[in-house]
């Protein structure tokens, strides 16, 4: 057993002992604090502390040197003292582990009880002296590579005649514009006079307006009538098993026996062949340790040849871990996406969006994970030209499977949706949104989301990610659209 060390004999006192340090959502004086042990944020430093990068040119025979115009701040660190302390050595050792595990993932929220804001802070170091008691004094190193810090999220109601209001903070704040859409429209703008951001494109009294996008599959999952059996050949695995809807998605209600991979397929033809199109879905695949499986959609030619296949697919028995995939062709196939995102198991549980658009020789393929009410992240976009025209095959059938491998457990997938909307080629300018869509301008990562799907392609050329100073700003909206602007003040 340790012999416990009074803290003070460490020569660390706090200057206020209610203060409590928050990252990640996760409270760790609240959380790593029981009947056994506990941990405590004794002081902090670096929140108020500003380094400028100040640039200088020196000239010689000049006595000191040449300051350039303007200057930027450095990252800031932002160090926390606190102790930990247990009554066995082994709840000592458990609690450090907890502690670590905490302070994993960047840019995560950092905030403190004694002040209401937040810093985006990675872990740089947890200090820790030797460990010669069970009681010990450490610190925390938290490196902002955002070196502001931002106040509580404040939103404002935008009109169409015009709204000043006063941003809060000491810098400007990059806002994010939300818009409900009233009716259909060619283009969506907000100006605060010197800046715009704008998709689309304005009409005047003679332009000819016309339906970009028009819906030819509008699945929503609450029923399989109008689905039939696909055939040997038209997917990847042996196909066995059935599929049913429970009145919100589709999923596998059995898989059948094979001793690799097998599962259930039902498909659909469309109601024209489509040269040009977008599809879209939404599903989800939840994996876990030992589960592998593959949720899939499938576009087919006449013949019922694979033009193309978005799935997302886990074949490790051994591990959690997602693949997203947006495959053209079968035989020569190319791969848009082939990959298990940015890290490995960051598509674990997915729930979200696959997409593929072709136009021309040009396809686009995306993967989106989340949902349109909280966000969607871990992104991909790909585009690419099919300058030899190996994969132009007009699509007229669409295919729903899911396969797992032979007596694996199977992962929990699901099908909520599946849109494929014919892409129209007329003069004149398109519609890009109709009554109901959300559109958003979100100026702090520069994205522009249609019902939650990327559209940065609609951006106008001379449009920028304004930001808004602060005091008074007037802005302005156009366009049959209504909504607000959020914004968190920002302070050195």
């Amino acid at each position: 057993m340790y012999e416990f060390v009074d803290i003070n004999e460490r020569g660390t006192t706090s200057t206020s002992l209610s203060i409590k340090t928050t990252f990640n959502g996760i409270n760790l004086d609240d959380v790593l604090t029981d009947d056994t042990g506990s941990f405590q944020t004794l002081t902090i430093a670096g929140r108020s502390t500003v380094n400028n990068r100040i640039n200088t040119t020196e000239v010689p025979g000049m006595s000191g040197a040449i300051e350039s115009d303007g200057y930027t701040m450095d990252m800031r660190e932002i160090t926390v003292k606190y102790q930990i302390k247990d009554e066995t050595n082994e709840g000592f050792r458990d609690r450090y582990n907890r502690l670590n595990d905490l302070l994993r993932g960047t840019k995560n929220e950092l905030a403190f009880s004694d002040e209401n804001a937040v810093f985006y802070a990675t872990t740089q170091s947890n200090e820790v002296p030797e460990e010669d008691s069970n009681s010990l004094v450490a610190t925390i190193t938290f490196l902002c590579s955002d070196p502001y810090k931002y106040g509580p999220e404040k939103e404002v109601d935008l009109t169409g005649q015009g709204t000043v209001i006063n941003v809060e903070g000491t810098q400007a704040a990059k806002p994010r514009f939300e818009f409900d859409v009233l009716a259909p429209i060619t283009f969506a703008m907000v100006s605060n006079g010197d800046e715009y951001m704008m998709i689309g494109q304005p009409v005047d009294v003679d332009s000819y307006t016309f339906e970009k996008y028009e819906s030819i599959l509008s699945f929503e999952g609450s029923t399989t009538v109008g689905w039939t059996q696909a055939q040997s050949g038209e997917v990847d695995h042996v196909i066995d098993g059935s599929i049913e809807s429970d009145g919100d998605v589709t999923k596998p209600a059995s898989y059948g026996q094979d001793s690799g991979w097998h599962g259930p397929a039902i498909k659909q033809s469309l109601s024209e062949s489509l040269q040009d199109f977008r599809l879209s879905t939404y599903l989800s695949s939840y994996n876990g340790y030992d589960r592998v499986g593959e949720v899939a959609i499938y576009l087919l030619d006449a013949d019922g040849t694979q033009v193309a296949k978005l799935a997302m697919r886990d074949s490790h028995n051994q591990q959690s871990l997602h693949k997203g995939i947006v495959r053209l062709g079968y035989t020569e196939p190319h791969y848009l996406i082939d990959e298990y995102g940015d890290e490995r198991g960051v598509w674990n549980n997915f729930a979200g969006i696959l997409k593929l658009t072709r136009e021309g020789t040009r396809f686009v393929a995306q993967i989106l994970m989340g949902n349109s009410s909280q966000g969607y992240h871990t992104r991909r976009y790909v585009a690419w030209y099919d300058r030899s025209s190996n994969y132009q095959a007009p699509i007229e059938q669409v295919v729903i499977a899911f396969s797992r491998y032979g007596t694996q457990s199977s992962t929990d997938p699901n099908v909520a949706t599946v849109k494929i909307d014919k892409i129209n080629h007329e003069e004149g300018i398109p519609y890009i949104a109709g009554e109901g869509d959300k559109i958003t301008f979100d100026h702090e990562d520069e994205s522009i989301l249609i019902n939650g799907e990327d559209a940065t392609d609609l951006k106008d050329f001379g449009a920028s990610y304004f930001k808004l100073p602060p005091g008074e700003n007037e802005l302005a909206l156009l366009s049959d659209v209504e909504g607000s602007v959020k914004y968190r003040p920002t302070y050195k």
